[in-house]
C-alpha cells in the first residue's frame, strides 16, 4: 500500500525507523505530540525523509495485517476538536498494489 501526506499548514514529518517496525509522525499541526505506530509482524513500513511528496510504503504478505497498519496510520492524524471541511491535514491511502503469483498448471 501506499499512502500519502497532505498538509495545507503545518507540514508532517514522518520518519520510519531503521528496522522498518515502526514510524514516528512529528509536527500533526504543530503540535509537539509524536504518534508512533508500531507494525505487526510480517509488515514493513518505507519512507523516505527527503522524498517531497512524503510518501509511505507499507509492504507485507499478509493483506489484513498491511491494511490494519494502513488504518492505525491514517487515524494517528485525524485532527480533533476540528472542522473537518477546513482541516483536511493528515495522511492518507493513495494507492493499492497487489502482486499476485501466477499458479502453474
Amino acid at each position: 500500500f501506499q499512502m500519502k501526506c497532505g498538509y495545507k499548514r503545518h507540514p508532517m514529518r514522518p520518519m520510519a525507523a531503521e528496522d522498518k517496525k515502526s514510524i514516528a509522525i512529528a509536527n500533526f499541526l504543530g503540535s509537539k505530540h509524536v504518534a508512533t505506530i508500531v507494525a505487526p509482524e510480517g509488515v514493513t513500513i518505507e519512507c523516505d525523509e527527503n522524498d517531497k511528496d512524503k510518501r509511505i510504503f507499507v509492504n507485507g504478505l499478509d493483506i489484513e495485517k498491511v491494511g490494519s497498519t494502513c488504518g492505525r496510520i491514517y487515524q494517528s492524524c485525524i485532527p480533533t476538536g476540528l472542522d473537518r471541511r477546513k482541516f483536511k491535514d493528515g495522511i492518507y491511502l493513495q494507492e493499492r498494489l497487489f502482486q499476485v503469483q501466477e499458479s502453474e498448471e
